[in-house]
């Protein structure tokens, strides 16, 4: 009589192995169904797109895409000149074109990298010629009676926090706030001014109690320099930056913007920070915030990277008054007059100190 053979089972590590094995493949498939891949694969469909065109418009690098697959597709993510990545969010059809537009200050390049990635992971990148860049002006001013005034009121004012930005070179107040009737309105006061002596200062209007005046060091009144002051109304700091580098805080501040409805550039004011006269010199590259820049956005700033964040106005100055912004604030100006070159990209790595040029890493592949 022979023996029965004994059937042996699947060793249980092998069978947690398999069942391992099969969970992710499952997991794969579902998120490749989620994603949209294996659908479009099995459609026959493709995500295909081609950069037809890098052109500059209005403070922005602008970039022609083209789909010429068979899949509807989503622009999520670009940055141009191994910049910041921003989150543009621009949907392109089937068998059509989008413009992606990334804000950028030195627009008057004839070249550009651009970098764009879509939702599904397709990147886009190359750099690209622009055959009609701007030429790089500025404002010069008088020392005199010259100016620049923004709306009044101007809109999207900002009551609470903010940022003063601009390029400068030469001498006098540079931000001025003003009440209604402005130029002569009989609520005014300098926010931003560099003394003859190439002494930077900078300062909010304050409710009660001690003003607290940033002494920002000396710059060199010859040469352009990049002077940023944010005020944050939450925490009640003050900061004053000089090309990418913070100079001088202050804590504890209580702004105080009652009354106020604009700002003038460059005007003389006898409530001042040291001398109060009209700018002598040029002024470029003007934005204000109604929010307090971090350091990093500031250094970016400074690089030509520009956030929009915020922004309720961004005058390049490129030959024209008009605003970059949302917010239609235009200027008018009385006296100045046009100078070319304005402030450039070279004029940074020359303002620069190698702490203020220190790259910011950029993950892209986390994108």
């Amino acid at each position: 009589m022979r023996a029965r053979r004994a059937i042996r089972g699947i060793s249980p590590v092998v069978a947690a192995l398999l069942l391992i094995v099969v969970a992710v493949v499952a997991g794969i498939l579902v998120w490749s169904w989620l994603s949209g891949w294996v659908g479009l694969q099995m459609a026959g469909m493709s995500e295909e797109l081609k950069i037809d065109s890098v052109t500059v418009i209005n403070a922005h690098v602008r970039v022609k895409v083209r789909n010429t697959g068979g899949a509807k597709a989503v622009i999520k993510w670009a940055s141009v000149d191994d910049g910041p990545i921003h989150e543009v969010n621009v949907a392109v059809d089937v068998d059509s074109t989008v413009y992606v537009d990334i804000p950028y200050a030195w627009t008057y390049k004839s070249q550009y990298y651009v970098w764009l990635k879509t939702e599904r992971g397709t990147v886009l990148e190359g750099t690209y010629p622009v055959y009609s860049p701007r030429t790089p002006y500025c404002l010069k001013f008088d020392g005199v009676d010259d100016y620049a005034m923004l709306p009044d009121p101007m809109s999207g004012f900002p009551s609470g926090s903010l940022t003063l930005e601009a390029w400068v070179k030469g001498y006098g107040v540079v931000f001025d706030e003003q009440g209604s009737g402005a130029p002569d309105s009989t609520w005014h006061d300098a926010q931003m001014e560099v003394l003859s002596d190439g002494t930077v200062k900078m300062s909010v209007w304050q409710s009660g109690g001690y003003v607290k005046v940033l002494d920002c060091g000396k710059i060199d009144i010859s040469q352009w320099n990049h002077l940023v002051l944010t005020y944050d109304d939450t925490t009640g700091e003050l900061k004053g930056y000089v090309n990418g580098e913070l100079k001088d805080s202050e804590t504890g501040v209580k702004r105080d913007s009652e009354g106020a409805t604009t700002y003038v550039i460059g005007y003389g004011d006898s409530t001042n920070l040291g001398e109060g006269k009209f700018f002598c010199g040029f002024i470029d590259e003007v934005r204000i915030y109604n929010r307090a820049l971090s350091a990093e956005e500031v250094l970016n700033n400074y690089k030509g990277f520009v956030t929009k964040n915020g922004l309720v106005c961004w005058h390049t100055l490129d030959y024209t008054r008009d605003d970059a912004s949302d917010y239609n604030n235009d200027l008018t100006t009385s006296g100045t007059s046009w100078y070319s070159p304005g402030v450039t990209q070279a004029t940074v790595s020359s303002a620069s100190s190698s702490t203020a040029l220190a790259s910011i890493a950029m993950p892209r592949e986390e994108f």
